[in-house]
């Protein structure tokens, strides 16, 4: 977003430039000329005005447009005129009629009334049907559209290339989409009604039309989903996708791709209501997830939600062996009496078992072995103490190979199938003791350490690799009629995907791409690599269904302007559904109450704590924040926390802050139940939403960073949608704006942005 100067500008930039008021899109006006100027035009008065007129607005508009034709004027587009087509129509007797208006570039103009009947020659360009979706149980066509009229009045027909007479069902103009990886201009078209279709028999007899040209074109079939780039278009396309997903899915893979407020979980539970007398299967992928998904599908019969680690330990060895007190409280008996049809499940039993021992591994202090024989933080430390009893631990990790080992063993388990190259250094990892004389360690999984790990099933990761290798969930998926994966976009692996597809039964996956913010996981810690040769770990390609993806666009929780902004800084394209407006606002202060900060470092986070340690902020992960900056206090680093850290040691206010730290510590359920003032990392708030929130500079500057460098991940451009998208109310972008400075002498800027 930039704040310009009118009169230090010539061209008009396609995005970035909007009014201070109200925010809405403005272009540059150079005396009566609209909406762009050229660089040779004279030095005569500009300013800039509303794309689109806003009375609201609090500033002053100039050159009002014309007022409009109360009736509306649909214009052809410049084509050859089919004069066969014509005469056909002719012949039967339309020429008498003017309810009746035959629309090809012999007519310019028409004036239309609801009593008109339009029929438009498309016998010259192809027809699709877009297979799989329907549009009020009526099967959905589309043709290239070389009219682009918006025609609301009257009624609308269309004679298609393979000789059928369709019924235009969505009144959208310039509805541009991308089908099979080409943009094109299309009208949606439906069967004709029985009404109508009588009409006509009575009006040119049951077999006069539509007229034979005696050339048609064969009838496409687009057998992907299609990707909407306009504005227009969007809504019905997005009503055309919904319908779809409360059809039973039969595919072995179904991806739904939504905005955030898109009503995802309203439209799964709708689709379990329709899916009668179906045993399904919720996967997600933690157990905060799960809890809020079973109080939403609460009495929903035969439907259950398990996280994917549950299912896995259901069918891997375990290596503990839990009481029954253990795995059972009143929540799973309720829960176990609403779902009659779960009982014979093996995997119910594991999801508090699975609680029980992240519980106990939070509680043990650093360096304290696991009371349940699992690692379930797998760190260097970890690893190398369980696995090379014989090697001094500091010794193994300078020399043997144990810095960064535990990043490459979590990425060789959850990409097998990935080819990988060991460093030197690394290498050394088949050594059990400093004098032995094994092969170096080049991945593979049947090789000490890694089949250690596997052998052991002490890790996630570990257990994973073997449900994915013996294909263990295929049993217990085959017993649901289908499967639904809740926010897709937490799979961060195509062997994630796998382990959910090892059934024949139909998956569908509901999620947002572009919410995908755990990439950084794949990443690999080669900071200790061999700097000649350091070692790659590539991650496996995802599976093809994924990049197929059926795109809703509405969203129920952002407004149009925040809609706007969104596509403005991100290009992510949706559509708003809410009638009232927000507030997007620039500065470095924060106004409004009970606001949420956001920001992508636990540095940036401290930051904000101590600008605003008087104002009792709230900090979410405080504690953790704390235990980082006193280990940071004590090290030798350079980072931007140990100078901090250094900083406040040297001022005395150190020991301060870190209590400071700990008494404003608050979760995600407190701040859920009561809103306050609070600042946190943004992937602490995965699904969460606020009235009023905050973003901090450092979103923007990694998600720039991202884009400048052409790499394919898209982590930082993630993490900067979620941020913007979780206010209902208002969002601070906390970035200063200098103000524009006037240019006095000299020729004047060039705007190339």
């Amino acid at each position: 977003m930039q704040t310009i100067s009118a009169e230090t500008s010539f061209s008009v930039s396609e995005k970035g430039l909007i009014c201070n008021d109200c925010h809405a899109p403005v272009a540059l006006v150079l005396d009566k000329l609209f909406p762009a100027v050229s660089q040779d035009a004279p030095q005569t008065p500009r300013f800039f005005r509303h794309v689109t007129e806003n009375a609201a607005c609090g500033y002053s508009i100039r050159n009002p447009p014309k007022t409009a034709s109360l009736a509306p004027v649909a214009s052809v587009a410049s084509k050859p005129p089919n004069a066969l087509w014509l005469q056909k129509w002719t012949r039967l007797n339309l020429a008498s009629s003017t309810a009746w208006v035959l629309r090809d570039t012999s007519v310019k103009t028409v004036a239309i009334d609801d009593d008109m009947t339009q029929i438009f020659d498309a016998t010259h360009v192809n027809i699709y049907e877009y297979t799989g979706f329907l549009y009020k149980q009526k099967r959905l066509y589309f043709c290239i559209d070389e009219y682009s009229d918006k025609t609301p009045t009257g009624r609308t027909l269309w004679h298609t290339s393979d000789g059928q007479l369709l019924d235009s069902c969505c009144y959208d103009s310039n509805v541009v989409v991308l089908c099979d990886g080409i943009e094109l201009s299309v009208r949606f078209l439906t069967p004709l009604d029985k009404k109508t279709t009588a009409q006509l028999d009575s009006r040119f007899g049951k077999t006069c039309w539509p007229p034979s040209l005696g050339s048609e074109l064969r009838l496409l079939q687009v057998l992907h989903p299609l990707q909407v780039l306009s504005v227009d278009g969007r809504m019905f396309i997005d009503y055309v996708h919904r319908e779809a997903f409360e059809v039973m899915p039969t595919r072995p893979l179904t991806v739904y791709n939504g905005p955030p407020g898109s009503g995802k979980t309203s439209a799964l539970k709708q689709a379990i209501r329709i899916w009668k007398n179906k045993k399904i299967l919720v996967v997600v992928f933690n157990k905060s997830n799960q809890v809020a998904l079973q109080a939403e599908l609460k009495g929903e019969k035969g439907c259950t939600v398990r996280t994917l680690d549950a299912l896995i330990a259901s069918v891997t060895k375990c290596r503990f062996e839990p009481t029954y007190e253990q795995g059972d409280d009143d929540e799973e008996q309720v829960e176990t009496q609403e779902n009659e049809m779960e009982s014979e499940d093996p995997s119910k039993m594991y999801d508090d078992m699975q609680d029980v021992m992240e519980d106990v591994n939070e509680d043990l202090e650093d360096g304290e072995d696991s009371l349940l024989d699992f690692d379930a933080n797998f760190s260097d430390a970890s690893f190398s103490k369980s696995c090379y009893e014989n090697w001094h631990h500091s010794e193994h990790m300078k020399y043997g190979g144990g810095g960064g080992a535990a990043s490459l063993m979590q990425a060789r388990l959850t990409h097998p199938k990935a080819n990988v190259s060991i460093c030197k250094f690394h290498g050394r990892l088949s050594l059990r003791h400093d004098s032995d004389k094994a092969t170096p360690w080049t991945g593979c999984h049947s090789t000490f350490p890694l089949k250690r790990i596997i052998d052991s099933q002490s890790s996630f990761a570990a257990r994973r690799y073997i449900a994915d290798r013996d294909k263990k969930l295929a049993d217990v998926l085959a017993k649901y009629d289908i499967i639904a994966l809740d926010e897709y976009q937490d799979a961060m692996s195509a062997l994630e995907v796998r382990l959910i597809m090892q059934s024949d039964t139909p998956v569908v996956f509901l999620g947002d791409s572009n919410q995908s913010v755990n990439n950084f996981m794949h990443q690999i810690n080669d900071s200790s690599c061999d700097k000649r040769s350091p070692c790659k770990f590539p991650v496996e390609m995802p599976h093809a269904a994924m990049s197929k993806q059926i795109e809703w666009y509405s969203t129920y929780r952002l407004d149009p302007l925040t809609v706007a902004f969104i596509q403005d800084v991100t290009g992510i394209r949706m559509v708003s559904k809410r009638t009232d407006t927000s507030v997007v606002r620039w500065g470095v202060k924060i106004t409004e109450p009970n606001t949420l900060v956001m920001a992508r470092t636990n540095h940036s986070v401290l930051k904000i704590a101590m600008e605003y340690k008087n104002a009792n902020i709230r900090v979410m992960g405080g504690v953790r924040i704390a235990s980082i900056l006193k280990a940071a206090s004590v090290s030798a680093g350079q980072n931007a926390m140990a100078k901090t850290a250094s900083k406040l040691k040297q001022n005395g206010q150190l020991g301060s802050m870190l209590k400071f730290l700990t008494e404003q510590d608050i979760s995600i359920k407190e701040l859920k139940d009561c809103p306050t003032f609070c600042v946190s990392t943004i992937h602490m708030l995965k699904g969460f939403e606020t009235s009023n929130t905050a973003v901090h500079a450092d979103v923007f500057e990694a998600a720039a960073k991202e884009t400048q460098s052409n790499t394919m991940d898209r982590t930082d451009r993630s993490v900067l949608f979620v941020a913007i998208s979780r206010h209902k109310q208002s969002l601070t972008i906390l970035i200063d704006i200098p103000e524009p400075v006037e240019q006095t002498t000299g020729p004047a800027k060039v705007q190339d942005v």
